[in-house]
């Protein structure tokens, strides 16, 4: 069984594409000892410096491992019933073929595959049991330092403004090793790319719903290259990749997938009923029915097999239609796992290098500057959906200014009047706050698939993603608020300084982005999330004064005004507005901020309290989606 994976560690020729003056294919010969190469250039052959160091890059050659379950049990609890997914369920993946996990829908095989690499948490409803082995040694999916078994999701979670170089560059500068160059990197990124068949898209951007680039069948290889750019997988379990193609995409994923277990990976992956062709390209079948498994054999030996249990393939049939039939109506075929198979004397832990490599890695601040780089590349890819996102907002200040035109400038000593300022004041910060609330609910949703999938495979610290997520969000929003301000501060005749004014009004906005930061990183729906953030705003209107003096309201429920970002945002304008009023008016302005309870004593309290209701969220946001990351 390791004859072939010694041979691949010890040898294995690799076809790099190069960019140059021309793309032009070498092949490297490497040796674990006296590393040679020669490197075709434009048809000159000349010996070169090593491309990548022998002991490296033989650590990096795919290692394909045999992958073994058994007594898999998986039970869903509720107060009166209890439903088992998984009953015993065993099966195995040899190394460097490729697996099929055959089952009809609610079979168990998503659920399977989700216990093999560790993303269901047992709790009070959900209790799990099962035994994995990776060459015939105990595998935990949930220690941090057994990396050898890599998932890909039936869901898009990739960088939609990305192209797959790109992504496969980004994921390899990540993963790899700090002490590989640039010229290395770019290598591996090419050769995944050919083997993937992703060479004539990989300088095209992936796109996803509206903004579709790339197929179906591309996007799903482009998912599986990002599992395998940082050259640890030994084996790769991939959900339903065949769901929703044609045909004939179908089959190219499946010839991509016969191409990487010929350089040694072992895959498993998920399928309702593959076509005749797709058949023939499988080296082997585990076959799922309620949980039970109901057959596992090498599809060469397919209709041999099931002669030999009685149940030759009609001629009506087609072999997975059979199966599928069988497995449905024919309990007695459930198979009881061997007494052998994966025995007690099957002891230790998987090894692992993943420690030390995950050592060698680069760090926090190289992962800031890679996912600021990023970020910088999305905002020049989308420029036109941002800047629509600038220009409503500034649309919207625009028929205020002019509905409003002139009245901050009209005399103060009508209380009335100063009532009237002070109300259109608030509704320009409503509107501001709920434009960018509308603009930062849609974008977190997409985000999140991107970093649950990133952040399991190890690509960089939550943190740096979080900072990063943060700094980008937040200079999108400065300019749609500062669009916003300049108009309105002109043309309605705002009396404070126009950086207070605008720093006001930013702060306020990025309380309401906070939040929806949070909600994002708990729902999926962008509807959920605007109609959880809306009542969290919409009370606050009261507790501004722009309906009522605060003063009016019930004692009993002043106290919230402590909790809403509105009220600390209203009473800095308050003052700052309010605050200086000359001598005929300082009478009129005073009694009416004492009556919104406004203090010019507390305005570094006022502005402390907006720095906290931003941070919060944020927090919040951080703590949900690294728990979601660890147990997802």
């Amino acid at each position: 069984m390791h004859s072939s994976n010694d041979t691949n560690r010890k040898s294995c020729e690799v076809h790099f594409q190069i960019q140059s003056s021309s793309i032009v294919s070498r092949d490297l010969d490497i040796e674990e000892e006296g590393l040679t190469k020669e490197i075709n250039l434009d048809g000159n052959h000349q010996s070169a410096v090593s491309l990548m160091r022998s002991s490296q890059f033989l650590k990096l050659c795919p290692k394909g491992k045999t992958l073994k379950w058994k007594d898999v049990n998986f039970t869903i609890s509720n107060k009166n019933s209890e439903r088992k997914i998984l009953k015993n369920a065993w099966g195995q993946a040899e190394e460097g073929k490729l697996t099929a996990l055959m089952g009809s829908s609610g079979s168990g095989k998503s659920s399977l595959m989700s216990i093999l690499v560790g993303r269901v948490k047992p709790n009070k409803k959900l209790s799990i049991a099962s035994e994995i082995y990776l060459d015939d040694k105990r595998y935990d999916p949930k220690d941090p330092s057994d990396q050898g078994i890599r998932f890909v999701a039936q869901d898009n979670s990739l960088n939609i403004l990305s192209t797959p170089r790109e992504s496969f560059r980004f994921a390899g500068k990540l993963q790899l090793p700090k002490t590989f160059t640039d010229f290395e990197i770019e290598n591996i990124v090419n050769y995944w790319l050919d083997k993937l068949s992703l060479m004539e898209c990989a300088d095209t951007v992936i796109g996803n719903g509206l903004k579709n680039n790339l197929s179906g069948g591309e996007t799903k290889r482009v998912m599986v290259g990002l599992e395998l750019i940082g050259c640890s997988a030994s084996v790769l379990l991939i959900d339903e990749p065949l769901s929703g193609l044609d045909s004939k995409t179908a089959e190219d994923i499946i010839t991509c997938f016969k191409k990487l277990t010929s350089v040694g990976v072992t895959i498993l992956f998920s399928v309702h009923q593959p076509s005749i062709r797709i058949l023939n390209e499988i080296d082997s079948i585990v076959l799922l029915n309620h949980g039970n498994l109901m057959l596992q054999c090498d599809t060469s030996n397919l209709q041999e097999h099931l002669e030999s249990i009685g149940h030759p393939i009609p001629k009506l049939y087609s072999a997975t239609e059979w199966m599928l039939e069988l497995a449905q109506n024919d309990e007695s075929l459930i198979q009881e796992a061997p007494h052998d198979f994966c025995n007690e004397n099957m002891s230790g832990s998987t090894e692992t290098s993943e420690e030390n490599y995950q050592r060698d890695r680069v760090g926090a601040l190289t992962q800031l500057q890679l996912l600021i780089n990023r970020e910088g590349k999305n905002v020049k890819r989308d420029m036109k959906l941002w800047t629509i996102t600038v220009v409503s907002g500034a649309f919207l200040s625009l028929i205020y200014g002019i509905i409003l035109y002139g009245v901050g400038r009209e005399d103060r000593e009508n209380l009335l009047n100063i009532q009237g300022q002070y109300g259109s004041l608030v509704n320009m910060l409503i509107s501001i706050m709920m434009s960018n609330c509308s603009t930062a609910s849609a974008k977190t949703p997409q985000e999140r698939p991107v970093f649950l999938r990133e952040y399991q495979s190890k690509s960089y610290k939550a943190i740096a993603y979080f900072f990063t997520h943060f700094i980008a969000e937040s200079v999108q929003t400065f300019f749609s608020v500062f669009a916003q301000v300049l108009i309105l501060y002109f043309m309605f005749g705002v009396q404070m300084n126009f950086g207070i004014y605008l720093l006001i009004n930013y702060a306020a906005a990025l309380t309401v982005t906070s939040l929806a930061a949070l909600f994002g990183s708990i729902f999926d729906n962008t509807s959920i999330i605007m109609a959880l953030t809306m009542p969290l705003i919409v009370p606050q209107f009261f507790f501004s004064g722009l309906f009522v003096p605060i003063d009016l309201l019930p004692k009993w429920v002043r106290w919230g005004k402590y909790l809403c970002s509105l009220y600390y945002a209203s009473s800095l304008i308050l003052l700052h507005e309010f605050g200086s009023c000359n001598q005929d008016e300082l009478e009129s302005c005073k009694d009416f901020i004492e009556r919104n309870e406004a203090n010019e004593e507390n305005i570094w309290l006022y502005v402390l309290m907006l720095l906290v209701l931003i941070i919060l969220p944020q927090l919040g946001a951080f703590v949900v989606l690294k728990r979601r990351a660890n147990f997802s």
